[in-house]
C-alpha cells in the first residue's frame, strides 16, 4: 500500500514576505508589471489570511510600484487604502509613509498645496515618533514643494535642515540628495559657483557609495549648469558621461532626455547633423516610453532642430504637442519654455504681435518662478524681436533688463552677448 505524502504547512507570513521581496527586485530591474502582479498576489493572500499589517504593507508597496508605470490613479487608490489600514492598526510609521506617497501623487499632478499638506502631516508624525530618517526625507520633500511654489528661500531652509539630519544619522545617500537639491536651488537663482560646488560634492559622495543613479543626476545638472555659463566642452562632457551611465543601468527614459540635451547643445555649436542623429535616436526610444516629461523634452528638442533647419511649420507642430502635454500635467517650466520657443517661431515668421504675446507669457511665468536666467534670455528674445519690428526703444529696454540680470548672476559672457544684441543680428541661443 502506497503511503500518502506528508502534508506541508505553508507559513503564510513568510510566503507573503518572499513575494514582496521578489517584487522589489523585479521593480529595481525594470520589470514593473511583473512586480505589480506579484504584490497583488501577496495582497490577496494577506487578505485571505487576515494578516492586516501585511495587507497594509502590500497596499503601500503596490502604490509605490504604480508610480514606476505612471498609473497614478491606482497609486493614489492603493496608498489611501494603505493609509486607512495603518490608521486602523495604530501604525504611525506606516501612516507617515503613506502620507508621504500620497503627497508624491499630488506633486506629480501639480497640486502643490495638497502635496505640501500631506508632507507636513507626515513630518509631524515622524517628529512625534522620533523617526530621524523619515524627518530628513520629509524636510527634503517639503523643500522641493516650496521650490515648486516659487518660495526658494523657504525651500533652501528645509533642504539645509534635511542635510543636517542626514549628516547626523550618517546617511551618505541622503546627504548627497540634499546637496544635489541645494545645488539645484542655487542654479535656479543664477548662483552658478555655488550650484557647481554642491553638484560636485554630491557627485563625489554618490560615486563613493556606488549610487549610479545619483551620479547620473549630478552629471546632468553639472552639464546644464556648464551650458548656462557657456562652458560647452564641459557641458557636453558631463552630459555624455550621464548618458553613458543611464545606458549602463538601463534607464531608457533619462537616456532619451540626455540625448536631447546633448543634441540641443550641438545645435548651438552649429553641428546640425550630429544633433539630428541624437535627437532622432531619442525620439525613436521615446515612442516606447510612457513618460510625459520625456515626451515633452523630445518634442521641444525636435522643435529646436526644425527651427535650426528653417522648418517653422514642423517646429510649431512639435511645440503645440509639447505645450498641450505640459498644460495637461501643469508643468510650469515646460509651459514657459514652449511659449518662449513659440515666440521664436512667430518672430522668424515676422508675426511680431504673436511673438510678443508668447514672449510676454513666458516672461511672466519665469518671473513668477523666479527663474532669473530664463527671464534674461526671454528679455533678449523680446529685444531682438522688437528691434526686427523697428521698435528700437522698447528693444533696448528689454536688452538692458537682460544685461542687469546677467550681471547680477556674474554671467559676464552672457552680458557681453546681450550687449552685442543691441548692435545687430546674433545667435538666438
Amino acid at each position: 500500500m502506497m503511503s500518502r505524502p506528508a502534508t506541508r504547512t505553508v507559513d503564510l507570513a513568510a510566503l507573503i514576505n518572499v513575494l514582496q521581496q521578489r517584487a522589489t527586485v523585479l521593480n529595481l530591474v525594470g520589470r514593473n508589471e511583473e512586480a505589480l502582479a506579484g504584490i497583488d498576489r501577496a495582497l490577496r493572500l494577506a487578505r485571505a489570511g487576515g494578516a492586516a499589517e501585511q495587507e497594509a504593507n502590500c497596499l503601500a508597496q503596490s502604490g509605490e510600484v504604480c508610480s514606476f508605470v505612471n498609473r497614478y490613479d491606482l497609486m493614489l487608490e492603493r496608498t489611501e487604502a494603505a493609509l486607512a489600514a495603518y490608521r486602523r492598526l495604530g501604525h504611525r510609521k506606516g501612516e507617515s509613509l503613506a502620507l508621504n506617497n500620497i503627497a508624491c501623487v499630488h506633486d506629480i499632478r501639480g497640486d502643490y498645496p495638497r502635496a505640501l499638506d500631506c508632507h507636513q502631516r507626515a513630518l509631524a508624525i515622524r517628529e512625534e515618533i522620533g523617526d530621524l530618517q523619515g524627518q530628513a526625507t520629509s524636510l527634503n520633500n517639503i523643500g522641493f514643494i516650496h521650490d515648486m511654489l516659487g518660495d526658494r528661500r523657504e525651500a533652501l531652509s528645509y533642504h539645509l535642515r534635511s542635510l543636517e539630519l542626514y549628516r547626523r544619522i550618517g546617511d551618505r545617500g541622503g546627504e548627497a540628495c540634499s546637496l544635489h537639491n541645494i545645488g539645484f536651488l542655487h542654479k535656479s537663482a543664477g548662483d552658478y559657483p555655488a550650484a557647481l560646488e554642491h553638484f560636485t560634492v554630491s557627485l563625489e559622495i554618490s560615486s563613493r557609495i556606488g549610487d549610479r543613479q545619483g551620479q547620473a543626476y549630478n552629471m546632468e545638472n553639472l552639464g546644464a549648469s556648464y551650458a548656462d555659463i557657456r562652458d560647452l566642452p564641459r557641458a557636453l562632457q558631463s552630459l555624455r558621461k550621464a548618458a553613458a551611465t543611464r545606458q549602463e543601468i538601463g534607464d531608457t527614459d533619462y537616456l532619451a532626455g540626455d540625448r536631447c540635451a546633448i543634441g540641443r547643445l550641438l545645435l548651438q555649436q552649429g553641428e546640425t547633423i550630429q544633433a539630428r542623429a541624437l535627437i532622432e535616436l531619442a525620439a525613436q526610444a521615446g515612442a516606447a516610453i510612457d513618460d510625459v516629461q520625456v515626451t515633452i523634452r523630445i518634442s521641444t528638442a525636435l522643435a529646436d532642430l526644425a527651427l535650426a533647419e528653417g522648418d517653422r511649420v514642423q517646429a510649431g507642430m512639435h511645440l503645440d504637442r509639447a505645450l498641450e502635454l505640459s498644460r495637461e500635467m501643469e508643468y510650469r517650466e515646460g509651459i514657459a519654455e514652449c511659449r518662449r520657443l513659440r515666440g521664436r517661431v512667430s518672430a522668424a515668421a515676422r508675426d511680431y504681435d504673436g511673438a510678443a504675446a508668447e514672449f510676454a507669457a513666458a516672461l511672466k511665468m519665469y518671473t513668477d518662478m523666479k527663474q532669473q536666467y530664463d527671464m534674461a534670455l526671454t528679455h533678449v528674445d523680446l529685444g531682438k524681436m522688437l528691434r526686427a519690428a523697428d521698435d528700437r526703444g522698447a528693444a533696448e529696454e528689454h536688452i538692458r533688463k537682460a544685461l542687469a540680470l546677467f550681471r547680477g548672476m556674474n554671467l559676464l559672457y552672457r552680458a557681453a552677448w546681450a550687449e552685442a544684441a543691441l548692435e545687430g543680428p546674433s545667435r538666438t541661443t
